[in-house]
């Protein structure tokens, strides 16, 4: 699979969602990682950390472009929910008990959202 890093647009949100060893994890298991440039400095993780783990650190239109699954911390802004191919799937963060207008329309546009 084609799992896809991308670098958190929400202000305030310094979180990225695949840790280095995480790469490496899913690396070994023969999935490819696209690692969006930048995504891990607002969590002190350096591309150059990602790349030694085995991921392809590139831009966020080649990962929307290519990758299978997305991943994320937070949900997706409008921006972003609006990029996703169909049977792309989506996997981020939503807080319990709310179903918010991103979750809402990544449910009736994509049918591929996967929250925690």
């Amino acid at each position: 699979m084609i799992i896809g890093v991308l670098k958190e647009i929400k202000e305030g949100e310094n979180r990225v969602s695949m840790t280095p060893a995480g790469v490496h994890t899913l690396a070994m298991d023969g999935n490819t990682l696209l690692v969006e440039a930048g995504a891990g400095e607002g969590s002190g993780l350096m591309d150059e950390e990602y790349r030694r783990e085995g991921a392809h650190v590139t831009s966020r239109d080649e990962i929307f472009a290519k990758g299978e699954m997305i991943v994320k911390v937070k949900e997706p802004l409008e921006s972003e929910w609006q990029s996703l191919r169909e049977g792309q799937i989506l996997f981020y963060i939503s807080p319990p008990c709310f179903f918010r207008e991103a979750d809402k329309c990544v449910a009736q546009q994509r049918d591929n959202g996967y929250c925690l």
